[in-house]
This record gives C-alpha cells, sequence and structure tokens, in this order.
C-alpha cells in the first residue's frame, strides 16, 4: 500500500460516492479527525465515526490496507513533517545552509524529471493529448499530483 496516499484515498472515497452510506460518513469522519487517527485505537475512532470497531476495520480493509494498524501507520506517515521538504533541518536552517538545501531540493526535483520522461508512455501521451484538444475536459484536483493523474486514467478508460 502506498501509504503517501491516504488523504487522496478518503478525498477520492468521499468526492466519488453517490449515495451516502456508513462507509461515506466513516470516511468523511476520518477525514474530520485524520490528525488524531495516529493516536487513537480503533475503539476510539469507532466512537468518533459513531460506528462499531468491525465497521472500521471493515472499512480500511475496503480502501486497500490489510489492518487498521496499517492504516494508521500509513495517516502517521504522511503527518510526518521530517519525511518531506520541511524538515526541521529546513525550517532551522541559516544562510550558511541554504546553497546545500536548495542543491538538493533541485536534485530531487531533476531526479523526479527524469523519472518520469524515463516511464513516460508517449502512445497514452498522444490519445491524452488528442482526448483533451477534441473534447471539453475540465480537470479538478484536490490533493497532489496522485488525484490528477488518477483523473487522466478515468478519463482513458
Amino acid at each position: 500500500m502506498d501509504t503517501n496516499s491516504v488523504l487522496s484515498i478518503l478525498l477520492r472515497y468521499v468526492n466519488g460516492q453517490y449515495k451516502k452510506d456508513t462507509n461515506y460518513d466513516i470516511a468523511l469522519a476520518l477525514l474530520t479527525h485524520y490528525s488524531e487517527i495516529p493516536k487513537k485505537t480503533i475503539n476510539e475512532i469507532s466512537d468518533l465515526c459513531y460506528v462499531s470497531p468491525a465497521s472500521i476495520s471493515r472499512f480500511v480493509k475496503l480502501i486497500g490496507f490489510h489492518s487498521f494498524q496499517e492504516f494508521k501507520n500509513a495517516c502517521l506517515n504522511t503527518l510526518d513533517i521530517s519525511k518531506t521538504d520541511y524538515s526541521p533541518k529546513v525550517i532551522k536552517a541559516n544562510k550558511n545552509d541554504v546553497k546545500e538545501i536548495l542543491q538538493h531540493y533541485t536534485n530531487r526535483v531533476i531526479s523526479n524529471i527524469q523519472f518520469s520522461y524515463d516511464h513516460l508512455d508517449f502512445e497514452q501521451l498522444d490519445r491524452i493529448c488528442s482526448y483533451i484538444h477534441d473534447n471539453d475536459v475540465l480537470i479538478l484536483g484536490l490533493e497532489f499530483s496522485t488525484l490528477l493523474a488518477n483523473m487522466y486514467k478515468i478519463v482513458l478508460l
């Protein structure tokens, strides 16, 4: 499971449901209390969602996690700011550190661009461009490029 996409999974679930059922309510409650999830037990989360612990367990399996603990760990990882470019080292940097930080950031951007280029499917890119050119296309994004990429998949299907 890609642990960096928990928020995206929950947002897509809430925004993509036609009927508001128990799972919709759980997803909405989890989004509302997202920052609290890593510190709470399954019983405490079920109380926040007004459902049983078994319903929480079924829901996290429905969205792709093996267990509530795996889901909780994924939430914690997305909240751990030290794994981002806004780490304490960057936040507390002084003037002498800026060049090194900027170099590290630039190297990561270049690496990501190279990875994207190396894995680009030119046939699919051509289909996407043709579809956008020939149709009225509206793309709305809520969260990171993952959501945008998934929207492209939907358009192509």
